[in-house]
């Protein structure tokens, strides 16, 4: 089936498959959303590198910043493991199933990973559906299901000290 057949297609007679195929193709991008402390949250999914179980040892390293709760060694790389609560005044409380790990830059830099409490789904959305924001490492609030999920910038959580 060609790009123009499928754009000019009845969206009722597509197939399940032919119409996420539509949706993605048409969205202005695709984001990871997850939770922390019952707010969600969305990053856009291009610097997630995956996400893993909350299962890995992290060794705490003296004089890191606060949120920054240690290191740990995931996939055989040093991972600077990042607690997005500490940024908002919030206190880890043991819910933390997941870690968003980010790839590392190509100059060498450490690898970050977030600590949250669940990893949803990868959404495509559209540019429309986009409040933008004003706010520093907040690209914007999207409004799926009745409920706001606050898209935010990979560096939101993690500035590390250098």
């Amino acid at each position: 089936m060609s790009y123009e057949s499928v754009m000019n297609a009845d969206f009722d007679d597509m197939s399940a498959v032919q119409r996420q195929i539509l949706e993605v193709s048409d969205a202005d991008a695709q984001v990871l959303t997850f939770t922390i402390d019952g707010q969600r949250y969305c990053i856009n999914i291009e610097p997630v590198s995956e996400v893993l179980w909350n299962e890995h040892d992290i060794a705490t390293v003296p004089n890191l910043a606060d949120n920054v709760l240690g290191v740990a060694n995931l996939r055989g790389d040093s991972v600077a493991v990042v607690d997005p609560k500490e940024s908002m005044d919030g206190s880890i409380d043991g819910d933390e199933e997941n870690l968003i790990l980010f790839e590392s830059g190509d100059d060498g830099d450490r690898g970050v990973a977030w600590l949250v409490d669940s990893v949803e789904q990868v959404l495509s959305i559209s540019h429309d559906e986009i409040e933008e924001s004003t706010d520093a490492g907040i690209r914007g609030l999207i409004e799926r299901d009745d409920e706001l999920i606050m898209w935010v910038d990979a560096d939101y959580f993690s500035e590390l000290p250098r």
